[in-house]
């Protein structure tokens, strides 16, 4: 929460933000607000999936290959040298991640990932004179972030303590259901792939309906979840269980 105080009072906030049938809203004294909310909730999110190897690394890995190759096609240089500096870090991490894992992120590196995510994101629309969309990061990582809302959403509403250690995320419950670890990790790597697909529908839309552009990929978590339920139900297996 300090680290995003810090980066908000340097100035790093969003000012405006696309929506449906509104255009360009400017935000106001909401942006600070909002801006601390998605600092804080991608650096939890992506902290929350780093419990299989190389699923985050992986994910977060080539959503910067492809941020850089749309940063590049739009000529915004600030977001394309520091999106390929951390995939360049992510090369060099993910040999010794992938399963059977030698060296493992834990809480501090996978918060350090989420919190340049989330920085990353936002620069992109602050500062980087192409302008590159504040919306691409949350498209490419969709199912990083619907997995960790859902599983949130879902605990608090079965009366479950939020912050209790669990292993009911999806990825874990389709991990514990019988598919591999490679297989789930390449599962969310396909999903980066897939919004990296609409990431270049998303350019040539008008920015009121660039946010239109995570329905299709909301329609991939909600056949994901029915497939890993389906799973769940064969295997025997409960949300309600640790």
């Amino acid at each position: 929460a300090v680290a995003a105080l810090v980066a908000i009072g340097s100035g790093l906030e969003l000012q405006r933000l696309a929506v449906p049938g509104l255009g360009i809203v400017q935000l106001g004294a909401l942006g600070p607000l909002l801006t601390l909310f998605w600092i804080l909730g991608c650096t939890n999110a992506v902290n929350f999936m780093d419990g299989l190897d190389g699923l985050v690394g992986g994910s977060v890995f080539i959503a910067m290959l492809i941020l850089c190759a749309i940063a590049g096609h739009q000529g915004g240089w600030f977001v394309y040298l520091a999106a390929l500096m951390l995939a360049a870090g992510l090369l060099g991490f993910l040999p010794f991640n992938l399963h059977p894992a030698r060296i493992f992120m834990g809480d501090v590196g996978s918060q350090f990932l989420g919190f340049m995510v989330a920085i990353l994101a936002v620069a992109a629309a602050r500062f980087d004179a192409a302008e590159v969309s504040f919306m691409l990061l949350p498209l490419l990582l969709f199912g990083l972030f619907f997995d960790a809302a859902f599983t949130l959403i879902r605990r608090a509403a079965m009366g479950l303590n939020i912050t209790a250690a669990h292993r009911t995320h999806l990825y874990q419950m389709a991990q514990r259901s019988g598919l591999g670890v490679r297989q789930v990790a390449a599962v969310h790597w396909g999903f980066v792939l897939a919004h990296g697909l609409l990431a270049w529908a998303f350019l040539g839309l008008s920015p009121s309906m660039k946010p239109l552009v995570l329905l299709p990929a909301l329609g991939l978590q909600v056949i994901w979840l029915a497939y890993v339920r389906a799973r769940m139900a064969r295997a025997g297996l409960s949300w309600r269980e640790s």
